[in-house]
């Protein structure tokens, strides 16, 4: 059971890229023509997971990491003067800190902001981040494809759901979210200072029990609870409803050969002799 729900969730994800690498599903508008709204590859639907996505800081946390994504723009500089210096070419990493231009770091910087303004939930549009970094949008763009690259940010792009009076249901592209992150990578060349604190043993050792507790109990659960407990949104409902019925029909099946009390009776008499 759980290997058919496992391939119909494999399924569901082919569908999700499928929908974003060309359009939504054709729609019907009022006037009975085909209705196509452009939707990114990888979006996911507005109010899906941003529950799972966005990540609540501790005080003082992201202005931390913008401090630190400031230092790492620097040290890609003298990185990137020390290589030619020598001839050479820069390594991996070198090339990776050099990646990191000061547009990068104006950005990462607003993000910190909102971060820490908005409990962690940053989604802001490439109109207010031009405004309030005074960038222009193909800058803010290579920018933010930068700090991908470096792994300083995870963006996830977004679709929402419009009901039009005269098109009926649209699919619209919205604002990406973003979560801030410093990769273990790159936090190890900060200085000593700028490194976060490492975690008590006793917080270690409790978020390894919640896993295995989270692990044993998404085991015992049924298809159609499994499901639900792990997607959300209209993909979520769809696949809860496969799931529903295969559990129904895996009831079905194994009533329609039951084991009878003779049948348990001759069973433990043939064991005896």
């Amino acid at each position: 059971m759980r290997g058919r729900i496992m391939a119909m969730l494999s399924i569901g994800e082919a569908v999700a890229v499928a929908v974003g690498k060309r359009s939504v599903a054709p729609q019907r508008n009022r006037s009975g023509r085909r209705s196509f709204a452009p939707v990114r590859r990888g979006s996911l639907a507005k109010g899906s997971f941003e529950d799972q996505f966005f990540v609540k800081f501790a005080k003082g946390e992201p202005d931390k990491f913008a401090r630190a994504v400031k230092w790492l723009c620097e040290a890609g500089r003298a990185s990137k003067r020390k290589a030619r210096s020598e001839q050479r070419d820069m390594t991996a990493i070198e090339a990776i800190l050099a990646s990191i231009t000061t547009s990068a770091v104006r950005v990462f910087e607003e993000m910190a902001k909102l971060a820490r303004l908005c409990e962690g939930q940053v989604f802001p549009t490439y109109d207010w981040l031009a405004e309030h970094t005074k960038l222009g949008r193909a800058t803010i763009a290579r920018a933010i494809g930068a700090l991908e690259n470096a792994q300083l940010i995870i963006k996830q792009r977004r679709f929402r759901h419009e009901h039009d009076a005269d098109e009926g249901l649209q699919y619209r592209q919205t604002s990406n979210v973003y979560r801030l992150i410093v990769p273990n990578q790159l936090m190890a060349l900060l200085p000593r200072w700028m490194r976060p604190a490492p975690p008590p043993d006793d917080f270690l050792h409790d978020q390894s029990d919640r896993i295995v507790s989270t692990a044993l109990m998404l085991k015992g659960l049924s298809a159609t609870d499994y499901v639900k407990a792990t997607i959300g949104g209209a993909l979520g409902d769809a696949l809860a409803r496969l799931a529903a019925a295969l559990d129904l029909k895996a009831i079905s099946e194994s009533h329609n050969d039951p084991q009878t009390l003779l049948n348990i009776n001759l069973r433990d008499k043939n064991e005896s002799t």
